[in-house]
């Protein structure tokens, strides 16, 4: 049986229906022995999206010493994991460019989302390269849901929208849940399993709200028998990645409205306390250098992607 969060998916058009290649691209990349040869095969059948990854590897931001002109050498530089979230970056760009409305600003909740991935990717700047990947997608989407919320329900976001700014103690999340049934993290992360993102992919976006219930999830799924159907060496990465990602998407979050890196519907930045912190990794003392370099990533960002 179909629930309420399908036939809003089912009934979306334009942002419901991702980039085929960003599709295309999370499967083969579930499959440990992917080649490059395939996926530039893939990307290059896109035109637009081959001179856009180009564009983009060639940017300030990257720095890259010489000029790539193919997408094999592209992925061969950046990885397959970049190049994937340059597609995503772009894509999502274009989606939250044409979905308008008046209730809040989308260009707020773009930058708050771009924002927030730059931070999640500096607050994993010591793990393997796929896990800050992992944390800037899983940051870049985590609002989606706010997105379709707005496109199917506009009523209701009005009245979410409100509610939040008179009951100033009560959490978004809450708020969403006892007028819709089903709250902005929920939908977002059902957008993001059509998508065919992984599935730690999909729990971190789900529970982005709530990083002790993924950290609980993420050490059942670490200890699955090593026959089970999902004990990969691929899925075992990517458990090990959410269990620090999830945290640091749940503090990026914060961080991008207190940076004022555009704006969120809920413009209340929690606390970020010691033991979750402690699950980053980063020392106190670093934390003004990772500070500056947020703001250098995402100004360089901006400017070099021209995202706005």
């Amino acid at each position: 049986m179909k629930t309420k969060i399908d036939n809003i998916l089912d009934g979306l058009s334009g942002i419901g229906t991702f980039s085929t290649v960003v599709q295309q691209i999370n499967t083969m990349l579930l499959d440990d022995d992917v080649s490059i040869r395939k996926v530039a095969d893939l990307v290059e059948k896109d035109s637009s999206i081959t001179a856009t990854v180009l564009r983009l590897a060639n940017s300030s931001y990257y720095g890259l010493s010489k000029k790539v002109t193919t997408i094999h050498v592209a992925i061969t530089v950046l990885g397959l994991n970049t190049i994937r979230n340059i597609i995503t970056t772009v894509s999502l760009c274009s989606l939250f460019r044409k979905a308008k409305t008046d209730i809040f600003d989308i260009r707020d909740l773009w930058w708050h989302s771009l924002g927030s991935a730059v931070c999640a990717k500096s607050l994993v700047g010591k793990a393997p390269v796929e896990t800050g990947e992992m944390a800037f997608v899983c940051a870049l989407i985590h609002d989606i849901g706010k997105v379709l919320i707005y496109q199917s329900l506009s009523g209701d976001m009005e009245r979410i929208i409100a509610r939040v700014k008179e009951r100033k103690d009560e959490s978004l999340i809450d708020i969403e849940t006892e007028i819709l049934g089903f709250s902005h993290a929920r939908i977002g992360s059902e957008l993001a399993r059509r998508w065919r993102f992984p599935d730690m992919y999909v729990d971190v976006i789900r529970f982005h709200h709530h990083p002790d219930v993924l950290m609980k999830k993420a050490d059942s799924d670490h200890n699955r028998p090593e026959d089970s159907p999902d004990s990969s060496a691929s899925t075992k990465g990517l458990v090990a990645s959410g269990r620090l990602v999830g945290p640091a998407v749940y503090a990026a979050n914060q961080m991008a409205k207190v940076f004022a890196f555009g704006k969120s519907t809920d413009e209340k930045a929690k606390t970020i306390d010691d033991a979750l912190w402690d699950m980053t990794g980063i020392p106190l003392d670093e934390v003004p250098s990772i500070i500056s370099k947020i703001y250098n990533e995402f100004n360089l960002m901006k400017t070099s992607w021209n995202l706005g």
